[in-house]
């Protein structure tokens, strides 16, 4: 989950520069790049690594189950850290998140969100 493990095949729009090469018809005049064409003496486009949104998914169980558990903490405790901390990790770089909670008296679906409205969801 972390910035730059989960990279889009191809090129597209981006930040990183994937290649540049000679304009051709029908291209985005926007894409460009002043630099290449003036050095050589040709327009040249820009195509950039698209950037990729990663979705990540959390499964929780919430069965009665979880309720066991030492004096200290119970696995629901735990159950609740990891989902805080992965819930983190996944939206920290723009990442996506949803959770899908088990066990209880209904299945609870939330769907992916980003951003902190993820975490608070």
């Amino acid at each position: 989950m972390a910035h730059g493990d989960h990279v889009a095949a191809g090129v597209g729009v981006g930040t990183e520069l994937a290649q540049l090469r000679p304009y051709q018809p029908g291209d985005d005049i926007r894409r460009i790049d002043p630099n290449a064409s003036a050095r050589t003496g040709i327009p040249h486009v820009r195509e950039e690594v698209p950037e990729r949104q990663l979705t990540s998914w959390i499964v929780l169980d919430v069965s009665p189950s979880m309720a066991f558990g030492t004096a200290d903490r119970l696995k629901s405790d735990v159950g609740a850290g990891l989902v805080d901390v992965i819930g983190r990790l996944a939206v920290r770089r723009g990442g996506r998140v949803g959770m899908l909670a088990f066990g209880g008296p209904a299945l609870r679906l939330v769907p992916p969100r980003g951003g902190r409205g993820a975490l608070l969801g």
